[in-house]
């Protein structure tokens, strides 16, 4: 609870690009973490946004899926997602498209 990993992304051209997040939550309830998307500045870029990951069936990983929501310029990003009630969760990477 209340860790934070965080990522380095790139991207080659202005655009919307997809998050994809493979995590474990082997307990019976969700957690809950905040995605935040900042310049590599620290400026943020997007609203922080609250996620709920949900249960995994066991030995299997779940994928939360979401977006920059809005265009970003090609350049260097900061994926953060900071656990808020999320301690037994396990995260496996990052996929940006």
């Amino acid at each position: 609870s209340g860790g934070t990993v965080e990522w380095t992304i790139q991207t080659g051209v202005a655009d919307t690009y997809s998050l994809t997040f493979r995590y474990a939550n082997q307990l019976a309830r969700p957690l809950t973490a905040k995605l935040t998307i900042m310049g590599t500045d620290g400026k943020l870029l997007i609203k922080e946004e609250a996620v709920e990951l949900l249960p995994s069936k066991p030995g299997k990983w779940n994928y939360l899926a979401t977006s920059t929501g809005t265009m970003i310029n090609a350049g260097s990003y900061r994926v953060k997602l900071t656990g808020i009630d999320a301690a037994g969760l396990s995260l496996s990477g990052l996929e940006v498209q």
